[in-house]
């Protein structure tokens, strides 16, 4: 997955089903109705508990983000104010195109 994300290269649909990378696949005329239908189920689980679980799966992660940002200090640059006007300037100038 980091190849992926640092290449940002696509898959096979098959492909991304085998490792993981997405749930499922639907045609785009059922997408609407399947999306509704999978945030209704996730609706009627008990929240506290559905919660619960994401952090503890995603525990060990967020350690590592944790201290990982401790120790690398682009966190504090990336959200300067002179880097978010650099980046609100880039993406005034990309709108206007």
């Amino acid at each position: 997955m980091e190849r992926l994300a640092s290449t940002g290269e696509n898959l096979p649909v098959r492909r991304a089903l085998e490792v993981g990378l997405v749930d499922g696949v639907v045609a785009p005329g059922d997408l609407l109705e399947e999306a509704v239908a999978r945030a209704r189920f996730l609706a009627a689980r008990p929240g506290e508990a559905y919660a619960s679980i994401k952090r503890r799966c995603r525990s060990e992660a967020l350690e590592r983000f944790d201290q990982a940002r401790a120790a690398d200090r682009f966190a504090d640059f990336w959200f300067s104010s002179d880097a978010q006007g650099r980046i609100r300037a880039l993406v005034d100038k990309l709108k206007k195109r």
